[in-house]
């Protein structure tokens, strides 16, 4: 017995096949072809957190240019070449090869006079930017966001010009490096301990009065003591400026210390770090997941009084895991709460800032019951990175300098030698 209905089954299950598998590649396809946006991230930078965005997004664009960013510069007032130090055509390459503004053949083949910091300066283009930016959030508060030219802004901008005149010039932090015990010569490149002894004296040197500045307060040994912090706002309203150089690791930096490093750039208190790569110094003001953001100074740019020059809303990024372990941390304490607000987020948890009520005192290495201290958690691991660097100038009011420097007392405030430079990157070659 014939049936009329024609045996379609077959065919139809082939063709519900087919259009399945075209509809597969259909989108398979289209995701090729029109990749989806990678999904936003968290970010940081100094020490806000915003939730959901990505770098090319309109606040975090805003965030970054708010940053002080100071680089390369060429035309400047001449530095004289220093006896016995390297002369301008030491750096003939990198400046051919970053095609000079504004300078003259002539200019290029003085070898008796400096006129441009390429080659040589970023690690104190990063250190101005550090310390801009902690008199920048002092000044204007931690949220200031920069919205165009402002006459107050371009005053803070100028203490930075460079000519002698200007307090934080390049000139002068090269003019006080010159100076014992650290010697460092224009041409020669700065470590992180000729870096923060310098902005030291710099602003050691500057009468409150006339230039805001900090109290800056060197912990070599990343010791923090309440009595000595207690002691300064007791009796000044000045902020206070921190700085850590601190050497975490051999030739990077130890997994030990990465939580740390994220830790202390979360916190408000934080204005940056001054480090990078064995050959380069970078600005680092921020992260997102494992890649620290950073400002470049090795962009050179005109001398110029123009402030979009010093504002940028580009930045870079670079795994914690190629971060030279020879670093300038900066932390700002604007009154004793802030003190205590650090104290209470880091606690005992940070594994590179500790706290302690007050110094005690240290044996010499000739006691007999001399103790050394070892740190198991590295596993047997190199871990002599910290050293006592004590500087030749006094960090006290109106006491005089401590003429044993491994006894501290509690009303007396450690400071720094930066004749030793453990914590500076050895060899570097700062050619981009």
């Amino acid at each position: 017995m014939s049936s009329d209905t024609p045996e379609e089954a077959p065919a139809s299950a082939l063709e519900t096949q087919l259009l399945q598998l075209q509809t597969t590649f259909t989108q398979l396809w289209q995701k090729l072809k029109m990749p989806e946006p990678p999904a936003p991230e968290n970010v940081v930078v100094c020490g806000t957190l915003y939730l959901g965005e990505s770098l090319t997004s309109d606040t975090l664009a805003n965030a970054i240019q708010s940053r002080v960013w100071f680089t390369y510069r060429s035309g400047f007032q001449p530095i004289a070449r220093a006896e016995n130090g390297p002369g301008p055509l030491a750096f003939l390459g990198p400046m051919l090869f970053n095609a000079i503004p504004n300078t003259t053949v002539g200019g290029v083949l003085d070898n008796h006079h400096f006129t441009t910091d390429v080659g040589w300066g970023c690690m104190i283009r990063t250190s101005q930017s550090l310390l801009a930016n902690a008199l920048q959030a002092a000044t204007f508060g931690r949220d200031h966001v920069y919205a165009g030219p402002d006459s107050r802004l371009d005053a803070l901008v100028a203490l930075f010009a460079d000519e002698y005149t200007a307090p934080f010039s390049i000139h002068n932090f090269i003019q006080v490096a010159l100076e014992l015990p650290l010697q460092v010569k224009p041409g020669e490149w700065f470590g992180p301990s000729a870096a923060l002894l310098s902005i030291k004296r710099l602003c050691d040197r500057c009468a409150p009065s006339e230039t805001p500045g900090f109290h800056v307060l060197i912990s070599e040994s990343c010791d923090l003591y309440d009595t000595e912090v207690e002691a300064h706002f007791a009796r000044s309203s000045q902020p206070m400026l921190v700085l850590f150089p601190v050497r975490l690791g051999i030739d990077n930096v130890n997994a030990y210390y990465h939580s740390s490093l994220f830790q202390l750039l979360s916190l408000e208190q934080c204005v940056g770090i001054a480090g990078g790569k064995p050959s380069s110094s970078y600005y680092f003001f921020g992260f997102q997941d494992s890649e620290l953001l950073y400002l470049d100074p090795h962009n050179l740019q005109a001398v110029s009084t123009d402030m979009e020059t010093y504002h940028t809303t580009r930045c870079r990024s670079l795994p914690i895991s190629a971060l030279d372990p020879s670093m300038l941390i900066g932390l700002a304490l604007h009154d004793l709460s802030d003190y205590s607000d650090l104290r209470a987020l880091l606690g005992t948890t940070n594994k590179i800032v500790h706290f302690h009520k007050e110094p005690k005192r240290r044996k010499s290495a000739g006691d007999e019951d001399y103790v050394k201290v070892s740190m198991p958690e590295l596993e047997g691991e190199l871990i002599d990175d910290f050293v006592n660097i004590s500087d030749q100038i006094s960090d006290t009011e109106g006491g005089p300098e401590d003429a044993e420097p491994i006894v501290v007392e509690p009303s007396t405030e450690l400071s720094v030698d930066a004749s030793i430079s453990k914590y500076d990157i050895v060899g570097h070659n700062d050619v981009v």
